[in-house]
C-alpha cells in the first residue's frame, strides 16, 4: 500500500471519526440486541455472534428465532436446515460468544457501578445504621457487610429498581 493510499485511509477514518455520534453512543448501539433492544449482559442475555455474516445478538433472541425457524421448517414439512441470520438472511453457519463485546460489556458495567457507589459514597460517606457507636460510624466486624448492603440498597434505589 503506497502512502498516498494510507493518506486516502486516514482521511476517511478522521472523517468518520468527526461525526456527530461519540464513542459511548456507538458502544450503546453495539451492545444492545437488534431485537430486543435490551443491553446484551452476559450469561443469559450474552452477545452471540453468526457466521458467516458477522452480526450479533442476545443468546435469548437468537435461541428463540432458532427455535421458531425450525419449528416453521416441521409444519411446512420441509428440511429442518441452518435458520437465516435475522438482519440479512444469511444462512448461519454457527454462532459463539463474541468474547470482545461480552468484554466490553463486562468493563463497562463494572465502571459504571463503580461510578454509583462512589457517587453515594459521596453523598452518603459516613451513614449512621443501627449499631452506630453514635459518632456516624458502624462498629466491629459488621462494618464492612452492613456499609456493602447500605450502598447496595442505595445504588438499587438511584437506579430504580424496586427489588
Amino acid at each position: 500500500m503506497d502512502i498516498e493510499n494510507l493518506s486516502v485511509l486516514n482521511s476517511g477514518w478522521l472523517s468518520c471519526g468527526s461525526s456527530a455520534s461519540s464513542p459511548s453512543s456507538v458502544i450503546d448501539d453495539s451492545s444492545t440486541c437488534p431485537i430486543c433492544f435490551a443491553l446484551m449482559k452476559p450469561p443469559h442475555l450474552a452477545p452471540i455472534i453468526l457466521t458467516p455474516c458477522g452480526h450479533t445478538f442476545c443468546a435469548k433472541c437468537i435461541a428463540v428465532h432458532t427455535a421458531v425457524q425450525r419449528k416453521k421448517a416441521r409444519l411446512v414439512g420441509g428440511p429442518i436446515s441452518a435458520p437465516p441470520c435475522p438482519q440479512c438472511k444469511a444462512t448461519i453457519m454457527a454462532q459463539c460468544v463474541n468474547i470482545t463485546l461480552q468484554n466490553i460489556i463486562t468493563e463497562r458495567l463494572a465502571i459504571e457501578e463503580n461510578m454509583r457507589r462512589a457517587e453515594i459514597e459521596s453523598i452518603y460517606p459516613k451513614t449512621p445504621v443501627r449499631g452506630s457507636n453514635g459518632e456516624g460510624q458502624v462498629r466491629g466486624a459488621c462494618e464492612h457487610i452492613t456499609r456493602t448492603i447500605v450502598l447496595s440498597f442505595l445504588a438499587r434505589c438511584v437506579a430504580g429498581d424496586k427489588t
